[in-house]
């Protein structure tokens, strides 16, 4: 996915998701894959599935959060970021925030931000496995 290779990327986990449809990690994989697609509905679909395999998954309520905002749903978004964040608070042992609304609002706000068009990916070059940037949208 990280080299741009969107359709392979979801023909293959759909492949591991026929051999073995509770994988967890692809599942969230191939929400992530149809974003970078930018096909949000079925990123929304396959997120679903995701979060029905682990429900307290962090990444996988900030998955759905992200693939809401990009649908428009405001209110859905800040219910999964929410969810993620104390899926995050569990996780750590720690207890919420009395305020965590604040906290939210903020991270809603980065989520809705569109990326920079300088945004880099970085892979490695095949000459000599040196890692370098290569720019997004180029």
């Amino acid at each position: 996915m990280a080299m741009g290779n969107i359709d392979q990327c979801i023909e293959k986990l759909k492949k591991i998701l026929e051999i073995d449809p509770k994988h967890f990690d692809s599942q969230l994989a191939l929400g992530t894959a149809f974003m970078r697609k930018g096909d949000y509905h079925q990123a929304l679909e396959e997120g679903l599935k995701a979060a029905v395999l682990s429900p307290e998954n962090q990444m996988a309520q900030m998955n759905l959060s992200m693939f809401y905002i990009r649908l428009g749903n405001k209110k859905k978004a800040e219910e999964h970021a929410l969810k993620a964040k104390l899926a995050y608070w569990k996780k750590q042992g720690s207890q919420p925030p009395s305020t965590p609304d604040k906290i939210l609002k903020q991270d809603i706000q980065i989520l809705s931000q569109t990326p920079s068009h300088t945004s880099m990916i970085f892979t490695k070059k095949k000459e000599n496995h040196d890692v370098s940037p290569i720019p997004k949208n180029k």
